[in-house]
């Protein structure tokens, strides 16, 4: 129980952290502005981002720790969020396409994939970036732990 405490309070602190980057004092003011748009400041998108981090990692982290699922497991989960974040993706894109594209300019429409961007950048609703790290995680640390498990078992050296 003193650990798990330990733990949320650690989490805790690091989430605060994470948000309290949105105050520091730097004046990097609408770094994110073009023709595409412009964002808000930088300091808050890193806040919401690093947030997402620290709320999405350590349960991932826990669960490899706790459950000790197999490679092909992990490859799997892996595999999936990697999945789910790329239809998230193709929806903004879509989403660009349909929504933004006809009621920009010509010179705005040259800006569609730096829009695109933005529109990831800011899009902080949604832990689409989060997700598809800790999806590839997942799937690479499978991939991992499959090739030491043949490694250790005398397999095939390793060579899938």
């Amino acid at each position: 129980l003193a650990r798990t405490l330990l733990g949320l309070t650690i989490w805790a602190v690091c989430l605060a952290g994470a948000l309290s980057v949105a105050n520091l004092p730097w004046d990097l003011g609408h770094a994110i502005c073009g023709p595409w748009g412009c964002g808000p400041p930088v300091q808050a998108l890193v806040a919401c981002h690093l947030a997402w981090f620290v709320a999405l990692v350590p349960p991932a982290v826990l669960l490899v720790r706790w459950r000790r699922p197999s490679g092909t497991m992990l490859r799997r989960v892996g595999l999936l969020l990697v999945a789910l974040a790329g239809a998230v993706l193709m929806a903004i894109v879509i989403y660009e396409r349909l929504v933004w594209w006809p009621e920009a300019s010509e010179l705005q429409q040259a800006y569609f994939w730096q829009r695109y961007g933005f529109a990831i950048a800011t899009a902080v609703d949604v832990p689409v970036v989060q997700v598809l790290v800790v999806g590839l995680g997942f799937w690479l640390g499978g991939g991992i732990r499959l090739r030491l498990g043949r490694l250790r078992s005398g397999g095939n050296g390793g060579n899938a």
